[in-house]
């Protein structure tokens, strides 16, 4: 029977983050609406992270197998980090501020 059906999918309601009481206004079509954007959402989300999950393996693989070669800014950067030397009188001031601050003393 539908109104058997349609309590048991109370529970499928909450777990994609529907409110009990939207779930029970809404339309058997609307529901497959949030269904369908769901799985959606979760495709793209796992597609996210098997992208970052493949550039954290060129990573590990540059700095590895060649470390000579390891990027000096991400690879899905568009703008140019750069990267100014510092004298030993820098470094020194740099990390005596920072010595500083995990003291306490500011």
């Amino acid at each position: 029977m539908f109104s058997d059906r349609w309590r048991e999918l109370e529970e499928e309601a909450l777990y994609i983050g529907l409110d009990i009481f939207d779930f029970w206004r809404l339309t058997p079509n609307q529901f497959k609406k949030y269904q369908q954007a769901f799985v959606r959402k979760v495709n793209d989300d796992q597609k996210r992270e098997d992208m970052l999950n493949y550039i954290l393996g060129q990573y590990i693989a540059y700095g590895v197998n060649s470390p000579k070669n390891y990027p000096y800014q991400p690879f899905l950067t568009e703008e140019k980090i750069s990267v100014k030397e510092m004298t030993d009188e820098e470094m020194e001031e740099k990390a005596m501020r920072i010595m500083n601050i995990l003291r306490g003393n500011k």
